[in-house]
């Protein structure tokens, strides 16, 4: 299945069938091909998986150059780990034992040694499990780190001078009080350096928190935090002091059922953006950054239907403009829609790509380069038919802009 994305019609879902006249649409119209640049996804035969699969992290785990991929799967409580090759496929190597129902997962490299780790958050077991990498596709045993109740999101940043690699999670299920009614909060673990943490400060964003991004707001160049809450309909921002800290926040901001947040610089001006899908909304609010902790008025794009439920989004450069585009999986109509950054400095989006085929209830979606030609690929999570499915870039990067500067 090859799925094309047509600018001069977007937002538009695209049937296998009409894919060759959309090939054709811009020479028939008589428009020039910079003006109607391809976007294009070849789907690839789903991999299975293990049971009840939730989360993905892409890295290179064996140190052969090529992407890999580890999966947490909530039915056995283990992470699969999936070897990738030149081709752009996947096949299951190892799996690993963690805490009880293991959801979000990140790959980073937490003891200095030049291996990628990673680390997973237990839902049920209220616990962060780290598994140390050694550099040929195998990892130590987990160990296992006490955070907040019900750790649905993790994130990673040094928030001190020792440029350790730290880790926060949001977590769902904690109360405060009196009168204690549910809260959440958000835990920070330090990293002595080699790769073992302890409990750091516990922030209390008085909302269940359903997301969480590091990055840095400010010309101070400390990392700061964005915590989203679904059930709150809002974000909170925590700027870190340098050394461990987070002395002060803004908001909270009102933004309906915000969930998945992802930061880049969406304009080239410097500054770190914001980016929050909108899972009862169908749709992306982007708050451009002004670089010292404030964030413009927010604007937004259409990414699917109301009530699609974006649960996970990531940033990739899919059209090979050098400007960070966005895909988010919709959970609850079953697709995955990109949307493509416009390259005239503002930071909007063109209309989105929206594709369904072979997806069922897809929980997370990640971005990589998995066969090598220089183009942004997705994997998504299909927790619904426990298997994921793999969407290789076979899209020709051309140029956008007319050369009287107008844009198509």
């Amino acid at each position: 299945m090859r799925l094309a994305a047509n600018p001069c019609h977007p937002a538009r879902r695209y049937p296998t069938s009409r894919l060759p006249l959309l090939v054709l649409a811009c020479s028939l119209a008589g428009i020039s091909a910079p003006a109607c640049a391809q976007i294009a996804f070849q789907a690839q035969t789903a991999l299975a998986t293990g049971p009840s699969p939730y989360a993905v992290a892409v890295g290179d785990f064996n140190g052969d150059q090529l992407p890999d991929l580890a999966v947490t799967m909530q039915g056995n409580n283990r992470v699969y780990i999936y070897s990738g090759s030149a081709s752009g496929a996947f096949s299951f190597a190892i799996s690993y034992v963690v805490g009880s129902q293991p959801a979000a997962i990140i790959a980073t490299d937490l003891n200095h040694d030049g291996f990628m780790d990673l680390a997973i958050t237990n839902r049920q077991a209220a616990t962060v499990s780290i598994l140390l990498g050694h550099g040929n596709g195998t990892f130590n045993a987990a160990v296992a780190y006490a955070v907040g109740s019900l750790p649905i999101a993790i994130a990673v940043g040094s928030f001190n001078p020792d440029g350790y690699a730290d880790l926060v999670t949001a977590n769902s299920g904690d109360v405060c009080g009196p009168p204690f009614t549910p809260c959440g909060t958000v835990s920070l673990l330090r990293n002595v350096g080699d790769g073992t943490f302890y409990l750091g400060a516990t922030l209390y964003p008085q909302v269940i928190p359903t997301g969480i991004a590091t990055g840095v707001f400010t010309a101070g160049g400390d990392q700061d935090l964005v915590v989203t809450s679904y059930a709150g309909s809002q974000y909170s921002l925590y700027f870190g002091d340098g050394g461990g800290g987070f002395p002060t926040s803004q908001g909270p901001f009102a933004t309906l059922s915000a969930n998945a947040v992802v930061l880049a610089d969406f304009n080239h001006d410097g500054s770190t953006d914001l980016a929050i899908s909108r899972s009862d909304d169908g749709d992306v609010s982007v708050q451009r950054g002004n670089g010292n902790g404030t964030f413009q008025t927010a604007a937004y794009y259409s990414e699917g239907t109301s009530g699609s439920h974006p649960y996970s989004a990531a940033q990739g450069d899919f059209d090979g403009d050098g400007y960070a585009d966005l895909v988010l999986a919709n959970y609850s109509d079953n697709s995955v829609a990109v949307l493509r950054d416009r390259t005239v400095g503002n930071g909007g989006f063109d209309g989105a790509l929206t594709f369904t085929g072979g997806l069922t209830l897809p929980s997370s979606v990640a971005v990589g380069d998995f066969n090598r030609d220089g183009k942004s690929d997705i994997v998504v999570v299909n927790s619904g038919a426990d298997s994921l499915s793999v969407f290789l870039n076979v899209s020709v990067p051309t140029d956008r802009i007319f050369a009287s500067g107008f844009e198509f």
